[in-house]
């Protein structure tokens, strides 16, 4: 290891176990620690990036064009989030936001944190180890070796002629690339992903727009289609020609394994599916490759993402995911005439799904910002960890005044444990339940750890009340465990616009909610 790395991983540890950070580490009853029966699934895991063994050479981790800045999210899942980050044996100069920061009254994201940078590479080829540690103490790391050379597409739609690909002489368009490298697109470039009959089956696998630059990604034509491993895209403009309103989605994934989308914006007008001729629209949907269990998608990183939406069932349409972690995205809007909008619906089969820090700015036409289903079928486990989320949701869903719930969860399995611990959320809404929890299988146990849950009085029947902001369908009855959770009323203004606590509920930052403190 280099002596001025050597320096900065000294001061790191040190920080981690200093009063400042180790007092507002989640322990005791302060950050709901899950059950040690709970799937495996929630065992800390490394998603992103995975091991050189298991990824293809082109892998976006693994290769970078010499001066353009290497950016790249680090995926965990499972239990005892924070995590502290850091790196052992990096080239100098490249770093990884290691903590949360505190803003004076809470732990708060900065957009480096959990991301490894290095503004400056060199051609080279470097091996290091990104690790994470959770509050509990358990660690996991992957090493990973990192090229960095101009063995690239370089696009520039913008250009009047074709090249060869170079920085001297780009392709200027999609169907030139060769698909065994990564591509670079340049400087703004508008790129028509139907240049292939809207499909990139068997394309370049790592997609990076220019630093700085945020190229646009349109469909202008079809529903783009892929079926890569190892696919990436990151720092796009996703969007569609104002030509094409119907099409289905913007991209569909069967993607096997290690799926991730980093710092997009996502803007997408789809079909209105509400007695149209497509009745299920999302705006990114992954289905698996074929069959069901056999064939799920793993590995998927979902990572601070702009989501924005209309005339969509969903802007997320999950099949058969599993081992996945969504964080840090924001979803902005998702309308529909008909108010049955959701924003990330996790349906057929799911399982090991980390959900954590995303933000959901709802409209008056959102029916949720969180669905999970659970179909009965195969008796597939859909082990969910849900936490530190801000969600809110404004929905009137048909002649349903209350609609249903901010997050919804459905389970039609009738004999097992669900394993959905949903806990340290912050979510509100004026017209419907925080919560609503429908299905049959009353054996379930479903966990609703120091949520804080604030709702319109209009919610205040059924079982609400009772189960402190969470509404169960008529005769439906889990066992519930509801421990920690804190509710009132909407109109009360208990929490800012960012989801942080104010007047008399200030006292529950770092008990309940999403504030970490």
């Amino acid at each position: 290891m280099q002596q001025p790395l050597q320096n900065v991983q000294s001061k790191l540890k040190a920080n981690l176990t200093s009063p400042k950070y180790r007092s507002n580490a989640p322990r005791g009853n302060r950050f709901p620690i899950i059950p040690a029966n709970v799937s495996s699934n929630f065992t800390l895991e490394m998603i992103y990036p995975r091991p050189d063994t298991d990824t293809h050479s082109s892998a976006r981790h693994r290769v970078n064009y010499p001066g353009q800045p290497y950016i790249v999210p680090v995926g965990v899942m499972g239990r005892g989030f924070p995590y502290f980050f850091e790196l052992v044996d990096a080239p100098e100069g490249m770093t990884i936001g290691a903590f949360l920061d505190f803003d004076g009254l809470s732990w708060v994201r900065r957009p480096n944190y959990g991301v490894v940078t290095w503004y400056k590479p060199v051609s080279g080829t470097y091996t290091f180890t990104i690790r994470a540690t959770n509050t509990w103490g358990e660690v996991v790391s992957v090493t990973t070796t990192l090229v960095v050379n101009t063995n690239w597409n370089i696009l520039n739609t913008k250009l009047a002629s074709n090249g060869s690909g170079t920085m001297n002489s780009p392709y200027n368009t999609l169907a030139s690339i060769n698909n065994n490298k990564p591509t670079l697109v340049m400087d703004g470039c508008i790129v028509d992903l139907d240049q292939r009959a809207g499909n990139m089956s068997g394309m370049t696998r790592t997609w990076v727009s220019e630093y700085g630059k945020r190229a646009i990604l349109l469909q202008a034509a079809s529903v783009v289609t892929c079926d890569q491993d190892d696919v990436y895209f990151g720092g796009f403009w996703f969007g569609m020609h104002k030509s094409r309103i119907g099409v289905a989605q913007l991209l569909k994934a069967t993607t096997r394994n290690r799926f991730t989308l980093f710092d997009n914006l996502i803007s997408y007008r789809g079909a209105n599916f509400n007695g149209g001729a497509v009745p299920d629209c999302s705006v990114f949907q992954f289905d698996a490759a074929s069959g069901i269990l056999g064939n799920a998608s793993q590995y998927l990183l979902i990572h601070s993402n702009t989501f924005n939406g209309v005339n969509n069932r969903s802007l997320f349409n999950g099949y058969n995911v599993r081992s996945s972690v969504f964080e840090a995205n924001t979803l902005i809007a998702n309308t529909d005439t008909s108010g049955l909008a959701q924003g990330f619906w996790f349906k057929d089969y799911c399982s090991g799904i980390t959900f954590r820090d995303n933000k959901q700015l709802g409209d008056l036409n959102t029916q949720s910002a969180l669905t999970i289903d659970n179909p009965s079928a195969l008796g597939v486990g859909t082990d969910f960890d849900v936490s530190y989320n801000h969600l809110r949701c404004f929905a009137s869903v048909g002649s349903n005044p209350n609609g249903l719930g901010a997050i919804k969860l459905y389970n039609q399995n009738a004999t097992g444990d669900s394993n959905r611990f949903i806990y340290r959320n912050t979510v509100y809404t004026p017209t419907s339940s925080p919560i609503y929890a429908a299905g049959s299988g009353n054996s379930e146990v479903m966990h609703s750890l120091s949520n804080a849950l604030y709702y319109n009085q209009y919610s205040l029947d059924n079982n609400l009340i009772s189960q402190v902001g969470v509404k169960l369908a008529s005769g439906y009855s889990p066992t519930l465990d509801n421990t920690g959770s804190i509710a009132g009323l909407y109109a009360n203004n208990y929490i800012d616009s960012n989801g942080k606590f104010i007047g008399i509920h200030s006292t529950n930052r770092g008990v309940a909610g999403s504030e970490i403190t």
